[in-house]
Order: C-alpha cells, then structure tokens, then sequence
C-alpha cells in the first residue's frame, strides 16, 4: 500500500492584449538628442519612429518593403523607407500636429487554377499593416 501526497509548489498567469496595429511611439531628435516639448527652429529636426522590438522583428522577417508617410499638421510631407524624416520648422511660437503612417507589403500570394477550356492565372491577395503614431510638438 503507498501513499500518494500532491503538493501544489507554484503557478503563473500571464494576460496579454493582442491588437492587429503596430506599437511604438514617435521620437523628436535635435543634435542627436530626444527631446521632449520644444525644438530649436534654426537647426533641422529629426523625426522617428521607435516600433516595439518584437513588431519591429515581425516586420523585418515577413514584410517585403515598410514604408513611413509622414504628416505635418495634416499635410502629406513624403515618404521614406527607414523610419526616419528630418525636417526643419522655420517659424517660432507654433504647435505641430506631427504623424506618421507605417505601411508594410508583403508578397501576394499566386496560385494558378487550370479550368477545362481556359487557364485562370493567379488570385492575388496583398495585405498591409499600419500605425498611426502622433505626438504634439512645438
């Protein structure tokens, strides 16, 4: 005859959110430093977007281009394809509404279904990711 004892020695809970966005946040460098509410207007500013390492690792590994839009008080100011756009303000005593759109391609994907008289060529699905990041500046 055994006696069989259970003892309970730990356990863990881990609760997450999953989204289907982007996270990050957007950084303001003057002189190669971050800054926090105000930026010169007689030298150039630099604007970045800062993605969690893990949504920064996903993209690197499956996307096939990622590119940045970038918006100044609501206007379109170009494009880049590394996270990054400088720009210089020029007048003083002015809040910017600053954003910045990450858009990722990937690959569509191809298949070919043959079909009795004719051939159909290629079902294209192309998907994209997206964050909108925005943070008031002067």
């Amino acid at each position: 005859m055994y006696n069989i004892y259970y003892m309970r020695l730990t356990s863990q809970r881990l609760y997450f959110n999953l989204t289907d966005e982007l996270n990050g946040q957007l950084n303001i460098l003057q002189d190669n430093k971050t800054t926090q509410n105000f930026v010169s207007n007689n030298k150039t500013v630099v604007h970045e977007v800062s993605l969690k390492e893990s949504d920064a690792a996903y993209l690197k590994n499956v996307s096939k281009s990622v590119l940045t839009y970038w918006f100044i008080d609501c206007e379109y100011h170009g494009v880049t394809n590394d996270f990054r756009y400088a720009h210089r303000y020029n007048r003083t005593d002015i809040q910017h509404h600053v954003e910045a759109l990450v858009v990722a391609g990937y690959e569509p994907a191809t298949t070919t279904t043959p079909i009795p008289t004719s051939t159909t060529t290629t079902t294209t699905t192309t998907t994209s990711t997206k964050v909108l990041i925005d943070q008031n500046k002067a």
